[in-house]
């Protein structure tokens, strides 16, 4: 058993889908007979996780806040500072902590300039290192693009750092083998879930009765600089044109912020207010049981590195819902998810492939989309399940670990 700290910059325990992604692996790693303690970036500990003592458990996991996060007030000159600085709390944490002394470190993302410092401390103190890597963003979604530095940061880290780590676990088949070719120990995780957990287990979610002559379509999450919201909107105008009835619902995003992620196309989806909601924010919590009132998901995102480097959440979400999704080909997405199967997948990003998208699922009985909510959860249990990842994070550890000695 090896005793593993788990760092960086999610927001523990349900903050975003870092924080998902590290509870999951955490999950496997504790089946496997792991210790493992999570020091994430969130401003401080919930205090319902409080056990005593200033010591706080989430699900059984210890774990402490390093108060990472940017603050969303902040000014331009305060971020570009925080940047710089970014991972010296929890380097310091590290350093003089008493509780919790680790036999490995994995570190989820982080700029170049903390991975530099944290693998120096690991190599002194004969501690084991890993990244868990995500995502390669384009210049374009980083504050001042190709100019900024955490663009460059970026480059650095994913060109240099992180070979010289050599430990990789990687979400997407496009990080995977980039970095085995950098001759690194690599291991595939995709975003995981806990399928016995309370939140996907609300009710019958896959025997929901479907309605022949329309579609209920639901996008959840922050569509950033990431998602085709205007393929999306556009597709669904068309159809609505040619007397198909269709909605959306926007689960994460205000009316604002749908605004500002179709910016100059805002004037053509006027015609669209009642097939169209947004409801803000939900618990993650919630998220589920939510997901669970409509007939698929729906996800666009053009044919761009950051959409093969990394892996949607949303889609593992809608699946362990029992939701169908309709998506374009990107990342491994036809690895996991089968047309007609338990997924509506969209040839491009264009409009035009989310309208035939649409014209496919009218063509379908209730009999298949009734088979494709159970056939989602199905797909969700075999390859999403934690539990299906618990011998190869378990044997991606013990390499990690080989260095060190010992019987692990």
């Amino acid at each position: 058993m090896a005793k593993i700290l788990y760092t960086g910059m999610f927001r523990f325990p349900d903050g975003d889908a870092g924080a998902a992604r590290v509870l999951g692996i955490g999950k496997a790693l504790r089946d496997a007979g792991h210790e493992v303690f999570f020091a994430g970036g969130e401003a401080s500990e919930r205090a319902e996780d409080c056990i005593g003592s200033n010591t706080y458990q989430y699900q059984g996991f210890p774990y402490r806040s390093m108060q990472e996060t940017v603050s969303a007030n902040r000014s331009p000159i305060g971020r570009f500072h925080h940047f710089i600085g970014q991972g010296n709390r929890t380097l310091e944490w590290i350093a003089t902590n008493r509780e919790f002394s680790p036999d490995m470190i994995i570190s989820y993302h982080g700029t170049a300039a903390f991975l530099t410092k944290l693998k120096s401390y690991c190599q002194s103190n004969r501690i084991a290192l890993a990244s868990d890597n995500t995502e390669w963003q384009n210049a374009f979604q980083l504050p001042g693009g190709v100019l900024g530095p955490p663009y460059w940061s970026q480059e650095l880290r994913q060109r240099r750092v992180m070979p010289k780590i050599g430990n990789v676990i990687a979400i997407s088949s496009y990080l995977r083998n980039y970095f085995k070719k950098r001759k690194c120990n690599v291991v595939q995780v995709p975003p995981l879930v806990d399928l016995e957990e309370a939140k996907w287990n609300w009710g019958n979610a896959t025997e929901k009765v479907q309605q022949l002559d329309s579609l209920r379509l639901v996008y959840a999450g922050s569509p950033g600089r990431k998602d085709s919201i205007s393929s999306i909107l556009s597709g669904i105008a068309d159809a609505r044109q040619h007397g198909l009835d269709v909605t959306v619902d926007f689960l994460g995003p205000s009316e604002l912020e749908l605004a500002s992620a179709v910016g100059s196309d805002l004037q053509r989806f006027s015609n669209l207010d009642e097939a169209v909601r947004c409801f803000g924010r939900i618990p993650q919590s919630l998220i589920p049981f939510e997901l669970s009132k409509r007939d698929a998901t729906i996800l666009v995102r053009p044919d761009m590195r950051y959409a093969h480097a990394g892996f949607p959440t949303k889609v593992v979400e809608s699946l362990a819902s029992g939701l169908p999704v309709f998506t374009n080909r990107t990342s491994d997405i036809d690895a996991y998810v089968q047309d007609g199967k338990d997924a509506v997948l969209l040839n491009d990003a264009t409009a035009m492939s989310v309208v035939g998208a649409i014209y496919k699922w009218f063509g379908w009985s209730s009999e298949q989309r009734d088979s494709m909510r159970r056939s989602a959860r199905c797909t969700a249990r075999e390859l999403f399940d934690y539990r299906s990842h618990v011998d190869g994070l378990n044997a991606f550890v013990v390499n990690c670990l080989k260095h060190l000695g010992g019987d692990w």
